[in-house]
């Protein structure tokens, strides 16, 4: 699907690695845009009885798929984890330059 790069990056802070990996094309038609993909991948990457401060939890930062172009109100970026309030998907966005950059 055009409007994605077609991999994500995984940044393990703790062990201080990077890794690649190839984004499920199937799951990017499914789940559009940065909230739907990013809260798909969190559901997919953790066990929903982890500690939301716990070092098992992770933080997606997502694009969706017309950030970068030339599409109004196209330049916001996601946010998404397992929230330490309610236990569930937290998410939020932003925008500035930065969500350039990530894509």
């Amino acid at each position: 699907m055009k409007g994605y790069k077609g991999k994500y990056l995984v940044v393990n802070l703790t062990k201080g690695k990077t890794e690649e990996h190839p984004l499920n094309m199937t799951d990017v038609r499914k789940y559009i845009g940065g909230r739907g993909l990013a809260t798909k991948m969190m559901c997919d990457m953790i066990n929903p009885m982890i500690e939301p401060f716990g070092e098992e939890n992770i933080l997606i930062m997502m694009t969706g798929p017309l950030t970068a172009s030339a599409a109004l109100f196209a330049c916001r970026y996601m946010v998404v984890t397992k929230s330490p309030l309610t236990g569930l998907v937290a998410s939020s966005n932003s925008e500035g330059y930065f969500q350039n950059e990530l894509k």
